[in-house]
């Protein structure tokens, strides 16, 4: 008789809250449990959400269906303490400064300050990119004294990139690129000389490069333009036209769990995007989502 009620009660409450939930399961998640430590795992929401955010009691979905209006905003915590927008979006993180590359050019370009105290072994760098360009581009430049090509992430629109380490060049077919905004991830481990290439949470076939050397730890990154040299040397056709976000930079290889999501929250331990050094030159603006 207990369970019959319960269904009785608990379906229709079900029903009522069903047509919200779709849009709103990982903002009301994340904010019911934002003092816990899995808030990572709640803001890296792809089309549904992880398991765990779905631990939340009918009762308070209910009160929240039934007394917050549609249109009501839900506050999220970031990594870096601003507005996160909803998992289900495909925008940049509102909170975060937005860096617009105006206009092919060699003087338009954004250096990056890492705080690096001695040659990295592996290395992750993810960002996030907005470009109607058709030719090729560079996203993000990382040389070294001697190697202007350490770390280089280089598309061919629609549908090929190149990475480079120590100048060892490696092409992946991708899938076309479409008008939006797109996450990139590249990670390496010069142990193994193992190579991971990561495109809106989807990872490409991995590779292994025959460098096995460190990179760094003096060296000079580059925002929106290819170094021919330590710093410089820029080529016009070769800048970036378009917007860019959330560069983050670790001294690590991040895992699967973390790395394979579309909106990866986790600030670099090595460059923060939320608080990292970034020297803006030329006509670059820094702009509000």
């Amino acid at each position: 008789m207990l369970v019959l009620v319960r269904l009785v009660v608990v379906a229709p409450l079900l029903i009522l809250v069903q047509h919200r939930l779709h849009s709103t399961v990982c903002r009301l998640s994340a904010l019911l449990l934002k003092n816990l430590q899995t808030f990572e795992n709640l803001a890296l929401c792809t089309g549904a959400c992880r398991e765990e955010v779905l631990w939340v009691t009918v009762g308070e979905l209910l009160a929240l269906a039934l007394f917050l209006p549609l249109t009501t905003p839900l506050p999220l915590p970031t990594c870096s303490g601003a507005t996160l927008a909803s998992p289900f979006s495909r925008l940049s993180n509102p909170g975060q400064n937005i860096l617009l590359f105006p206009k092919q050019s060699v003087t338009d370009y954004v250096i990056l300050r890492p705080t690096v105290k001695q040659a990295l072994r592996q290395l992750t760098v993810c960002l996030r990119s907005y470009t109607g360009l058709q030719r090729e581009h560079s996203l993000f430049s990382l040389a070294t004294p001697g190697k202007d090509n350490a770390f280089l992430i280089y598309p061919y629109p629609p549908n090929k990139i190149s990475i480079s380490i120590n100048q060892e060049d490696l092409y992946f077919n991708v899938d076309p690129d479409v008008l939006d905004w797109k996450q990139t991830c590249v990670a390496w481990d010069s142990k193994t000389g193992l190579l991971q290439l990561w495109i809106n949470g989807k990872r490409y076939p991995r590779r292994v490069t025959a460098s096995r050397f460190p990179i760094g730890p003096q060296m000079s990154v580059i925002l929106g333009q290819e170094q021919d040299s330590f710093g410089g040397k820029f080529e016009a056709g070769q800048s970036f036209v378009g917007e860019m976000s959330d560069v983050n930079m670790w001294d690590y290889v991040l895992s699967t769990k973390t790395i394979s999501h579309y909106h990866l929250c986790k600030s670099g331990n090595i460059f923060s995007w939320a608080n990292g050094t970034k020297e803006i030159r030329g006509g670059v603006m820094a702009l509000k989502n």
